[in-house]
């Protein structure tokens, strides 16, 4: 990719995110500078998460691009965080804060996101998305037609509003147990010691708007597929700790067994406070319509007033 800067304070050359998987022609590094004028005293740097990949990897993937572009000096790279963390599965804008830029964490932090996902109807699992192990499946009595008109009526009572969302089981919250031992809630969850957690953290956020965009339906063949293939692109960037073996058989062995040829995707677009978890929300929208549900992809397209869509870079 070709970086440009210019004399303005944002940029525009808008592209497509495809929604039919969620995979196809996204860009492989999205930088740019929000400030060109004070860019080597601190900049802000936004950065594309690739499906699959942690928010340290694409840290250093964008920096280094942006080194490499003289965008940034190497010596601020190596002070740099971020703000708004994506889940593994996720994908979309992160902004990468680089020298005293750093010190305006908690205002980043603070900022509305926007997500446009993708949610599986009548299938759950532990991690609340396509990359845990499968819990239930939908009881072959279960009619879609008739969930879906429920569904309707759930997300209009969904829609906005502020509420306390616990923690998933999988996030990277700490948790303690009755004897203060403290470690990463995915920790306990991985160790199946969930049990030991006397209580579950969680924090009030809020939904300020809640769309239902459109409705397709995804056989299990073509669930099956597109999971193996997260899984096998997962595991190149994430630890062995994410199961992807036993993930595979898990959803393998419980698609196998379901009558169920195809199922529901709901693309849906959401506007939040920060920390609301995207995949939470496709959870609880499962268990009142009855069937379950998961996040099958999700795109984080804006952070406050920043978008994707102004991202100024070339594609080779």
């Amino acid at each position: 990719s070709v970086f440009k800067m210019s004399s303005t304070e944002t940029y525009e050359q808008p592209f497509t995110l495809p929604l039919d998987s969620g995979r196809k022609s996204k860009p492989n590094t999205t930088t740019t500078l929000l400030s060109p004028k004070s860019f080597q005293a601190s900049p802000v740097i936004f950065g594309y998460k690739r499906r699959g990949e942690s928010c340290s990897q694409c840290q250093k993937r964008t920096l280094e691009t942006a080194v490499r572009n003289n965008l940034l000096q190497r010596n601020l790279s190596s002070k740099a965080c971020w703000a708004g963390r994506l889940d593994p599965m996720a994908e979309g804008l992160m902004v990468f804060l680089c020298g005293r830029e750093c010190a305006k964490q908690k205002i980043w932090n603070s900022m509305t996101k926007d997500y446009r996902f993708r949610m599986l109807l009548g299938v759950t699992s532990d991690t609340y998305d396509s990359f845990g192990l499968v819990l239930s499946i939908a009881p072959e009595s279960i009619d879609f037609t008739k969930i879906l008109r429920k569904f309707k009526h759930v997300i209009n009572l969904t829609s906005n509003g502020t509420f306390c969302q616990p923690y998933p089981p999988f996030s990277s919250i700490d948790a303690r147990n009755a004897s203060g031992y403290k470690q990463r809630l995915w920790k306990w969850s991985l160790q199946n010691r969930l049990n030991e957690i006397t209580h579950i953290p969680s924090k009030n956020v809020t939904i300020f708007s809640l769309k239902w965009m459109s409705t397709t339906y995804i056989s299990k063949q073509e669930i099956l597929r597109l999971q193996h293939e997260d899984a096998d692109a997962s595991s190149k960037d994430l630890s062995s700790t994410f199961r992807i073996d036993d993930i595979k058989q898990s959803w393998n062995e419980s698609l196998s067994v379901t009558s169920h040829d195809r199922f529901p995707v709901l693309t849906l677009e959401a506007s939040v406070s920060s920390g609301c978890y995207i995949r939470s929300i496709c959870s609880e929208l499962g268990k009142k319509v009855g069937t379950g549900g998961l996040a099958l992809s999700i795109i984080r397209e804006k952070i406050g007033p920043h978008s994707v869509k102004s991202v100024s870079v070339e594609f080779d």
